[in-house]
């Protein structure tokens, strides 16, 4: 299900983008239920924080997960895109009218993908930091005479 939070709304949105319809009705309703569907499964993903984690080499893993701070953002990005793209599909000029709900929904997959990429730079550098709270200073491999202020 964490894949659909990134990948339905990227896909569908490019689907759009290269249907090239003339129809106002087909475009709002295919992205307004492209954005409906991912906005449940953005609210089940906050609430269940499953992580997908794909090994990418020997010393790369590529993850998505879902971190406390990004759990309402995630759920208000397709919340928010809802009423804009329905109301760009209704009121906007029919001339590039399939691109522009295209990206729009495309970039809905983009910023779910954002939120949800793991930070693996931050568990490849955690691993050599050590944090002292008891003394209140940062050993990083080298030797610190007085606390960091």
């Amino acid at each position: 299900m964490l894949a659909v939070v990134v990948l339905l709304p990227a896909l569908a949105g490019v689907g759009l983008w290269v249907s090239h319809t003339r129809s106002r009705v087909a475009l709002g309703i295919g992205a307004v239920a492209t954005l409906t569907v991912t906005l449940a499964a953005a609210l089940w993903v906050a609430q269940t924080q499953p992580v997908l984690s794909l090994r990418w080499g020997s010393g790369l893993d590529l993850r998505l997960e879902v971190a406390a701070v990004a759990r309402p953002v995630l759920v208000l990005v397709p919340f928010v895109a809802l009423p804009i793209v329905g109301y760009a599909a209704a009121h906007e000029d029919q001339r590039g009218l399939a691109r522009m709900i295209g990206l729009l929904v495309t970039f809905v997959g983009a910023m779910q993908l954002l939120l949800l990429a793991g930070d693996t730079s931050a568990a490849a550098v955690q691993s050599n930091f050590r944090i002292d709270t008891n003394l209140a200073f940062v050993d990083c491999g080298v030797i610190v005479d007085e606390p960091v202020r």
